[in-house]
């Protein structure tokens, strides 16, 4: 059996796993390097701790399995079915995760430094944590999904859905028309004119943060942006390369 202890002391998200899966597939720790699992049905398997570096799982049905701490290091896991599938601290550096649909599943901590996300699925996904910098999540579907802390520095953010995710305290690409539109578009609710100011952003991505702060002269849309960028503290330091910014409460 595997050691039920340890893995809720560090990740404890993963009681629902352990709770419903006692008699799964065991696949602990288990040397799988290189191996062809195109295709395969692994739904529920305990690969926790498993070496599947450079692995070929495109298509695979992962949907509910335990991959916590498993070594997926450049694997293939292109379209590949991974809902509700706890990767908490998993290491999937430079993975093609391409078109895969991780709905609902358990990421954090884990690392997707330079993996190519787009197209993802992603939606509700729980990334606090999670290390995605570099990461392609070319239009990915991040709604809902809960990126708290998150390294988001260097990720490519083009046509993704952020749509009531999660972003306090996550480490944010400043350069993301995407990203900085979303933000102002959440703040702005349903004013027409705050709105606006979302779309300009979101449409011209041949500007810089230069051009926006001379563009926007207004003092009201000033400080609507200025109260939007509050939660993230990297936005308001850029932002006060340009204009000059209240303290809280001003």
């Amino acid at each position: 059996m595997f050691d039920r202890t340890a893995i809720l002391a560090k990740y404890p998200q993963s009681q629902q796993w352990i709770s419903n899966h006692e008699n799964a597939a065991d696949l602990r720790a288990a040397d799988l390097i290189g191996a062809n699992l195109s295709g395969a049905n692994l739904s529920g398997a305990n690969l926790s701790g498993a070496y599947l570096r450079g692995a070929n799982l495109i298509g695979a049905n992962l949907r509910g399995a335990n991959l916590v701490s498993a070594d997926l290091v450049g694997a293939n896991l292109r379209a590949a079915d991974l809902r509700g599938a706890y990767l908490s601290g998993a290491n999937l550096r430079g993975a093609n995760l391409s078109g895969a649909n991780l709905r609902g599943a358990y990421l954090v901590d884990a690392d997707l430094s330079g993996a190519d996300l787009s197209g993802a699925n992603l939606s509700g996904a729980y990334l606090r944590g999670a290390d995605l910098s570099g990461a392609n999540l070319v239009g990915a579907n991040l709604s809902g999904a809960d990126l708290r802390g998150a390294n988001l520095l260097g990720a490519n953010l083009l046509g993704a859905n952020l749509v009531g995710a999660d972003l306090v305290d996550a480490y944010l690409e400043l350069t993301s028309h995407d990203l900085i539109s979303e933000i102002l578009r959440r703040a702005a609710g349903t004013d027409i004119k705050k709105l606006m100011i979302a779309g300009l952003i979101l449409i011209n991505r041949d500007r810089c943060w230069s051009d926006f702060a001379e563009l926007i002269t207004d003092e009201n849309d000033q400080s609507f942006i200025v109260e939007s960028f509050r939660p993230y503290p990297q936005l308001i330091k850029r932002l006060s390369e340009y204009w000059t910014i209240p303290e809280e409460g001003e």
